[in-house]
């Protein structure tokens, strides 16, 4: 007889579900890669940025994290010199009135990822003055 529920992918045993940064990343990648150019994994001037999109010169660069917290905050705010959005990528969670504040506050993205699905939470507002990350074909 088997478990009911849901399954943890990282041991299948019984209990919630977790994903790795890298499944998450992956999600926003496949949702982004129809219609931009993604690079994932990009070297900055401020470390490395796990996804920037380009479409002609618009540069977006996007932090994903397994939850939302200050370290991805502060790696959003730090983003906002290299791209002309900055967003904050995680998976979808309860309670997101107090998140979706610091974002418009420091007028950064929140998308979240829920079973697949890409949902814009809050749209990041345009950074004018950026330093343009230097992004080769190679780095797709």
């Amino acid at each position: 007889m088997g478990v009911k529920g849901k399954r943890n992918i990282t041991n299948n045993k019984p209990g919630p579900v977790t994903l790795s940064e890298s499944d998450i990343a992956s999600g926003f990648i496949s949702h982004f890669s129809g219609s931009l150019d993604v690079y994932p994994e990009v070297p900055t001037s401020n470390g490395i940025c796990d996804i920037i999109l380009k479409d002609n010169d618009i540069v977006t660069a996007i932090e994903v994290k397994r939850s939302f917290n200050f370290d991805v905050l502060e790696q959003a705010i730090r983003n906002r010199e290299i791209a002309h959005y900055s967003i904050i990528g995680t998976v979808y969670s309860k309670n997101l009135s107090f998140k979706k504040k610091l974002c418009v506050d420091y007028g950064l993205g929140l998308i979240l990822i829920n079973d697949g699905i890409v949902i814009n939470e809050v749209n990041a507002r345009l950074n004018r003055r950026i330093t343009k990350p230097n992004l080769e074909e190679w780095m797709k």
